[in-house]
């Protein structure tokens, strides 16, 4: 077997809504079988600042799916560090 793991990215007025995410990751764990792993923070790309998220409107989103859903179905929220330093968690 395999798994298959889902990266997503948090985007003002297109996920940025709890009851989004919730269904999104509902989706891909119960029906199909992909855990949803990361939640990542927008990054600082040209013509996204409008789509960008603060990190306390993520960390908020992500605490409140930690009450609504069970813990395989809860992505790690994470920034990517600029000149390729890696993922960072963000606490929710």
């Amino acid at each position: 077997g395999f798994v298959l793991l889902n990266q997503s990215v948090l985007l003002r007025g297109v996920n940025d809504k709890v009851e989004v995410l919730e269904e999104l990751c509902r989706e891909l764990m119960y029906r199909l079988g992909v855990k949803p792993y990361y939640l990542h923070h927008g990054d600082l790309a040209r013509g996204m600042a409008h789509r960008r998220t603060t990190i306390a409107e993520g960390q908020a989103l992500v605490a409140e799916l930690r009450r609504r859903l069970s813990g395989i179905c809860i992505p790690t929220y994470v920034i990517d560090l600029p000149d390729g330093g890696g993922k960072v968690p963000l606490a929710a």
